[in-house]
């Protein structure tokens, strides 16, 4: 596949589920996208993936990617995925492509494609993934979902969290009957792709502490980077033989290590092929997040889920209270935010290794339930089925429903004349500065 001719591009064919995505397939990840994708493609008759570009813009975030970038990640894909080689449309916007039902991740993805739903008449779910736009008592946030759960072809939202769920309910943004709850997700791997464990002392003379996030805010106080390496610093004085290893965005110089010495490793940012080997000589996964404390957002648990399914024991903290689903020193370690308290109870583990390994295959075989890839795609297939057979009417707009959709019509409006007004103003400054130079 050379040029955007040779996507499938059959705009008049009448499809079941069109699937709009601004970012698979990803180059060199294969990340959870393509779990959830593929599975769509094999499991829904006449499914295809729709790439949003990069020409749709939200009103605060520049969603979508370019059309070389598209080609060339969907080509070297279709290489390897040859299977898939027809499943690919080019998203046109004049044009619609008529289909029973559209799916789309994330609030900012499915705000950004609402419009040319509207316009082409597509009925639409979508799923409410932590991140992606979806922020914590804040009025834009909360302005976009009011829009998209307004829009007569809304027909449901699935959500992964009871947090979620909840706070949807609390803000009343959307009917309880609209909401889908399916705990968990989906992880980038299979069971085939887990490696044999490496468990310490019997397989090996370290004690392997992994952290893997990727930073967003100064100093990463969000994910709890500064309390992992407080905590480091104790435990590396208190047993010679532990290893600390970071992965994501992450360098040397964002906060002091210099008492670590060789006992700290990064990595970098790492596709999905780094994993599995890398997971497999972790002995504890840690994680001392701080949701809405640095920032209006909130992860989904775990953040280890990957490590999790791998057989990487969770020592997490919980301090919105999701993760109900696990049992706390059986499946999973709740921490607190304090690093001593953190340490004191990793040396607990670290003296006791048979306790570490139990944790390690009991965590194992609870996340990959949760996170089983046949058990989501079903929850979501009957919420398409449903979605689809469904005749109830559109929720009857109140004058206070109507009065909001003027009100952010009209923001939106003055939103893109003053990024347009500050574009030409950028314009002309440039100018001016280039015939100055």
């Amino acid at each position: 596949m050379n040029n955007l001719s040779e996507i499938n591009n059959s705009a008049s064919t009448e499809y079941k589920l069109l699937i709009f995505d601004g970012r698979f397939p990803e180059s060199n990840f294969r990340g959870f996208r393509a779990i959830e994708f593929e599975s769509y493609l094999n499991k829904v008759e006449n499914s295809y993936i729709v790439n949003i570009p990069s020409g749709l813009k939200d009103d605060d975030y520049h969603i979508g990617r370019d059309s070389i970038t598209y080609i060339q990640n969907t080509s070297k894909y279709i290489l390897s995925h040859p299977q898939y080689a027809n499943k690919f449309i080019e998203f046109d916007s004049k044009n619609s492509q008529k289909a029973d039902l559209a799916y789309i991740l994330f609030l900012n993805e499915t705000f950004t494609i609402l419009d040319y739903l509207e316009t082409h008449n597509i009925s639409f779910v979508f799923c409410l993934y932590p991140g992606g736009g979806f922020f914590v008592d804040k009025t834009r946030s909360d302005e976009k979902l009011k829009r998209i759960f307004l829009s007569p072809l809304f027909k449901q939202v699935i959500v992964t969290q009871q947090y979620t769920k909840d706070y949807i309910l609390r803000k009343q943004l959307c009917d309880e009957s609209k909401i889908t709850l399916k705990y968990g997700g989906f992880s980038q791997f299979e069971k085939k792709d887990i490696l044999a464990r490496k468990y310490y002392p019997q397989d090996k003379n370290t004690f392997d502490i992994c952290f893997v996030a990727f930073r967003y805010v100064e100093f990463g106080l969000n994910k709890g980077y500064d309390l992992f390496i407080d905590t480091a610093k104790i435990l590396s004085e208190k047993i010679s033989n532990i290893r600390f290893h970071i992965v994501g965005n992450w360098d040397k110089n964002e906060i002091d290590i210099s008492t670590l010495g060789n006992k700290i490793i990064f990595y970098g940012a790492q596709n999905s092929n780094f994993f599995p080997e890398f997971f497999s000589n972790m002995d504890i996964f840690l994680t001392p997040n701080r949701p809405l404390q640095f920032g209006s957002q909130f992860d989904g648990f775990p953040l280890g889920a990957d490590a999790g399914y791998c057989g990487v024991p969770i020592f997490t903290s919980d301090e919105l209270n999701m993760n109900k689903d696990y049992l706390f020193g059986k499946e999973i370690v709740k921490i607190p935010l304090d690093a001593l308290q953190i340490s004191n109870i990793i040396i607990e583990y670290y003296n006791d290794p048979k306790k570490l390994i139990e944790l390690s295959i009991f965590g194992q075989k609870r996340i990959q339930e949760l996170f089983d890839t046949f058990n989501q795609i079903e929850v979501r297939v009957n919420t398409f089925e449903a979605a689809i057979n469904s005749t109830f009417e559109p929720k009857k707009l109140t004058q206070s429903d109507k009065y909001f959709l003027v009100k952010f019509k009209s923001k939106r409006k003055i939103v893109f004349i003053k990024r347009k007004i500050y574009k030409k103003f950028k314009l002309v400054r440039l100018s001016v500065l280039a015939r100055k130079g």
